[in-house]
């Protein structure tokens, strides 16, 4: 059983890996870094390091920790903790609530894929 479950934890841990580099070099258009294990206090989790002075900080829908580089070049380490226990924080939202909010989300993204291609669409019949 623990032979399972470990393979399971590896797993899923690959997969959210992957997600999250497609996440940010595909979906936010930033450069992948590093990946570092930061903790403040009792709570440790893994960060990814991406390359990007103007995106904030923020949590994937696969609950892993997405932070620029210059938190940690041009921050103090009370501001990268506080970014930290915000992002740190949105990672133990209920199941449920995630759920409905990410799903609420899609109909938005919808609406928005749309109205790009119709903006395309009537510039391109006007000219």
């Amino acid at each position: 059983m623990n032979f399972i479950l470990i393979h399971y934890m590896r797993l899923r841990e690959k997969i959210t890996d992957k997600l999250t580099r497609f996440y940010l070099n595909k979906l936010c258009s930033v450069e992948f870094k590093k990946k570092i294990n930061y903790s403040y206090g009792k709570y440790s989790r893994e960060v990814f390091i991406f390359l990007d002075e103007k995106k904030p900080p923020q949590t994937t829908p696969w609950n892993t920790i997405v932070m620029p580089e210059i938190l940690f070049k041009n921050y103090s380490k009370r501001v990268r903790d506080l970014f930290f226990l915000h992002e740190y924080g949105h990672t133990k939202l209920n199941i449920i609530f995630r759920t409905i909010l990410y799903f609420s989300l899609i109909p938005l993204l919808l609406l928005h894929l749309f109205s790009l291609f119709f903006s395309k669409l009537v510039i391109f019949i006007n000219f």
